[in-house]
């Protein structure tokens, strides 16, 4: 189902993909680079709004918090 893959489960759903599942780089506060699939399940695990992260993403913020984000 398309829950599945809006929470990085599965990659697609009878042809359709999310774009929340697309690569992203996160800079943590204290500069540490991590790579993530999916956006919405690593900010569930850190406590981080994905909204605001992905407003950072998008280019609308300059950070969340001390926390950058692109979209690969």
């Amino acid at each position: 189902s398309m829950r599945l893959v809006l929470y990085g489960k599965m990659i697609s759903h009878k042809g359709y993909k999310c774009k929340l599942t697309e690569k992203y780089l996160i800079i943590e506060p204290d500069g540490k680079e991590i790579y993530v699939k999916s956006l919405i399940k690593y900010c569930s695990e850190k406590g981080l709004r994905t909204h605001s992260l992905r407003q950072v993403a998008n280019g609308k913020r300059a950070d969340y918090l001390g926390w950058k984000c692109t979209r690969l």
